[in-house]
């Protein structure tokens, strides 16, 4: 089932060290391998639901089972295990749905780009991740935006902070919600933040752009990058293209 990548933060801790959770996560891995058995195509295709990249699943362990993709709980609750509410992501689409989680790990960062939506901004990475070693038109391209993206950022951490992704992460968990937050009991820190972001263009118009070189991302860029040699490229054609 297709989702729309946006930026949200958990309001609820999902993985702990309780017997509720490990109950959680016994359910979620027979959930999960019910999902796969799915969607993955006779030739071992698995497509995120979210930007349409596409991976090869199999192999023997649990990451490239599902071909280092993830699985996205929709509404946001993973105690919900519903096959309506489980969707398959790749990590482009799912790290900005834990925007805080991401900002301490240092795999992405917020940026002004209103011109994208979050799905675009996925398939900008796929392009620039994938084609690394290539200088296509379509692959320069993608390289040129993904590069001015960062360059934003820049400019908003030398605006806001060197920490400002994770900030802006803390300021919509104290709201108490993810998207189009109405304030009422914040720390000042976190009012003020918000405040200026209402005034450098808003919530709305921010993405959250995935490091594409994290440490985090090389082992699954590597099997990716394996999948995508020259003879398989066609599968992201200029008709995928978000620009």
């Amino acid at each position: 089932m297709s989702f729309q990548p946006r930026i949200e933060v958990k309001l609820a801790a999902w993985r702990n060290d309780s017997a509720e959770s490990r109950a959680a996560d016994a359910a979620f891995a027979k959930a999960k391998r019910t999902i796969l058995s799915k969607r993955i195509g006779a030739s071992g295709q698995l497509m995120c639901e979210g930007c349409g990249a596409v991976t090869l699943a199999g192999g023997g362990n649990g990451q490239t089972d599902q071909g280092w993709f993830d699985i996205h709980h929709r509404n946001g609750d993973h105690t919900n295990h519903s096959e309506e509410n489980l969707s398959v992501a790749c990590p482009f689409c799912h790290m900005p749905f834990h925007l805080g989680f991401h900002a301490m790990r240092g795999n992405g960062i917020l940026v002004f780009a209103p011109e994208f939506s979050q799905r675009s901004i996925s398939r900008i990475c796929w392009i620039a991740l994938l084609g690394m070693t290539r200088n296509d038109d379509l692959v320069v391209k993608a390289k040129d935006i993904y590069q001015s993206l960062a360059t934003r950022g820049d400019k908003l951490v030398r605006w806001f902070g060197e920490g400002f992704t994770l900030d802006m992460a803390n300021a919509l968990y104290g709201c108490g919600k993810s998207e189009q937050s109405n304030p009422k009991e914040l720390s000042a820190s976190c009012r003020k933040l918000l405040e200026r972001v209402q005034q450098s263009g808003g919530f709305s118009a921010l993405r959250f752009l995935p490091d594409i070189e994290s440490e985090e991302l090389a082992e699954r860029a590597a099997y990716w990058q394996n999948i995508y040699r020259k003879e398989s490229w066609p599968t992201l054609s200029p008709t995928k293209a978000p620009f």
